[in-house]
């Protein structure tokens, strides 16, 4: 009959497959074989390397300049800036025309003609977003140079700058910035890629450091990483920020008393309302375009008055809200 043609032993059909698998992974179990071992080094074991250049900390592209310094600094070799016997510290770094030992209170724009500078501000703070926040900018302004033709000049490390009257760093625990501005400033060179350009150099400031005047500490700032070279017409420093609108409230106000210096601001984050903002910071603001002012707003003016640049690459608050209202109404909302 026809039955009596069926096999007798158990039909495995399509599955006989997983049934493999599963009596191999058994056999590998039982006859003791390890699993898949990490290689990987712990995060407190990565390797470090040093370089003879000033940008001598281990920094990958895509790592928080503010968290790489602070982790070098509390290394085993004794941090950055630890000198002399059993790793004592060394004394506050020198004025800016005195010669120092530590390599990290020198000038790193040695440069005739120097690299053009540029600041970057961004939050230091400790936080998990903040710390996101710069890496996220820091990504998004290689990228744009490397659109530009430059490239950096050591991709795995960075320098750090320590500001004249600041001690060098050794074992940091506390922020990046004192009352008197930063205690250090994470930096990187960029080589132009196109001849007789000058290369640029990236230095990432953290907002908190400016305090009340932050176009005076600017000023101080670049005076002293810029030895070689007055800021002029020809050469401006250019800043990315301020990061949030109360510092650009801040440099608002400091605007009339600034310390001159050539300098372009380019806000890419705070959008507080330019009528707002003029108010709270007890300006006599026209914010209305007039004559050769079309596209340019009143906190615009206030800057141009002090000889400062000043762009927006981001909408403010009331255009939004102009625009959000334009369109309800077209919706008929």
């Amino acid at each position: 009959m026809a039955d009596d043609s069926k096999p007798s032993g158990p039909n495995l059909g399509g599955n006989a497959f997983v049934w493999v698998a599963v009596v191999a992974a058994v056999l590998a179990y039982v006859s003791g074989r390890t699993t898949l071992e990490n290689l990987r080094p712990r995060a407190g074991q990565m390797p470090t390397t040093s370089t003879n250049a000033k940008q001598d900390i281990a920094a990958r592209l895509w790592q928080d300049p503010f968290e790489t310094v602070l982790k070098a600094d509390g290394a085993s070799d004794g941090g950055i800036g630890a000198g002399g016997e059993n790793g004592s510290t060394r004394p506050v770094c020198h004025a800016p025309t005195a010669r120092d030992d530590d390599v990290h209170c020198r000038s790193p724009l040695t440069g005739n003609p120097p690299a053009q500078a540029i600041g970057i501000i961004v939050p230091a703070g400790p936080y998990s977003e903040d710390a996101e926040f710069r890496r996220r900018t820091r990504y998004a302004v290689l990228a744009a140079l490397d659109v530009l033709g430059y490239s950096p000049k050591d991709a795995q490390h960075i320098g750090v700058f320590i500001p004249p009257g600041q001690t060098p760093l050794l074992q940091a625990k506390g922020p990046s910035s004192t009352v008197d501005g930063p205690r250090f400033v994470p930096y990187e060179v960029l080589n132009s890629e196109t001849a007789g350009r000058p290369d640029v150099a990236l230095f990432w400031l953290d907002e908190d450091a400016l305090g009340e005047q932050p176009l005076n500490q600017l000023a101080t700032l670049f005076r002293a990483i810029n030895t070689n070279t007055e800021p002029t017409k020809e050469y401006r420093v250019k800043i990315i920020g301020p990061q949030g609108s109360d510092t650009l409230l801040k440099m608002l106000r400091n605007a009339a008393a600034a310390d001159a210096l050539p300098l372009d601001l380019y806000d890419y984050s705070a959008t507080a309302d330019p009528a707002a903002l003029c108010r709270a910071a007890a300006k006599e603001c026209d914010c209305t375009p007039g004559p050769g002012t079309e596209g340019e707003d009143c906190v615009a003016s206030q800057f141009k008055h002090a000889h400062i640049g000043f762009r927006r690459a981001i909408a403010t608050d009331d255009v939004l809200a102009r625009v959000i209202n334009s369109e309800l109404k077209r919706r008929g909302i």
